[in-house]
């Protein structure tokens, strides 16, 4: 009886390694990404309407919503497309994340463009589904003569603690406005099915290199198109790829 009862246990310890050893080493040829961002201060999650420190003054956005698009992961000389346009909403915290199923490679770069290229640009906001983030629903065409805004950012802000007196409205757009970030991808995400990749935007350094109240506003004309290269930059600048 003790040699059966030492052989079963001998087999149930094979049987269990065995499926551990399966489940470690799960073939698949297939991967979710999904692609998160939030925009924070002082690693507060900002949402509009909403009292936020910013680089020492209090600021309290109304809108703010701006593009991403392209975007792709790279494995070699390969290049497959995870969103092609997106338009994030701190009023929307759903418009924060999306997934695609992507074929499994050993991907190394993430990349994105802040904004629409050229040829997204000319996109007739009409005539595109309501759901579209180019629809004019959204608010982000300008013109004809202008297309598209990359970036729509409006609020009130004044000194800390004190009452928020200032309106403030950078609205970016035009090709020269527009900004590209890469981000190399751990290559430990190959092993896993579902892979996240977490975007943070820092706004504590918004401000940087504008003098308010000044350069309180601008809508990327030719006499106030240096406040949005700023504006742009900066945004540029604080992407971060959180994940290790």
């Amino acid at each position: 009886m003790k040699k059966v009862s030492l052989s079963l246990l001998t087999l149930s310890f094979i049987a269990l390694f065995s499926l551990e050893s399966c489940s470690k080493n799960e073939v698949f040829d297939q991967q979710e990404f999904t692609f998160n961002i939030q925009a924070t201060a002082n690693g507060k999650v900002v949402q509009v309407d909403e009292v936020h420190d910013i680089a020492n003054d209090d600021f309290k956005f109304k809108i703010f919503k701006f593009y991403v698009s392209n975007i792709v992961l790279k494995s070699g000389n390969e290049s497959d497309t995870l969103k092609n346009v997106a338009l994030i909403d701190l009023s929307k915290p759903e418009s924060w994340s999306f997934s695609k199923q992507l074929a499994r490679k050993k991907y190394t770069q993430i990349e994105f463009l802040l904004g629409l290229d050229s040829q997204v640009n000319k996109t007739d906001p009409t005539d595109v589904e309501a759901e579209s983030p180019l629809h004019s629903i959204t608010g982000m065409h300008w013109s004809w003569a202008t297309l598209y805004r990359f970036a729509l950012i409006e609020g009130k802000y004044g000194e800390k603690g004190q009452t928020l007196s200032e309106d403030f409205a950078w609205h970016t757009g035009k090709s020269p406005l527009l900004r590209k970030v890469s981000f190399a991808i751990p290559s430990k995400y190959y092993s896993q099915k579902e892979v996240n990749l977490n975007f943070n935007l820092n706004l504590n350094n918004l401000t940087k290199n504008l003098s308010l109240p000044e350069e309180k506003i601008t809508h990327t004309t030719p006499q106030n198109i240096n406040i949005a290269h700023k504006i742009a930059d900066n945004i540029q600048s604080n992407v971060f790829l959180t994940n290790n």
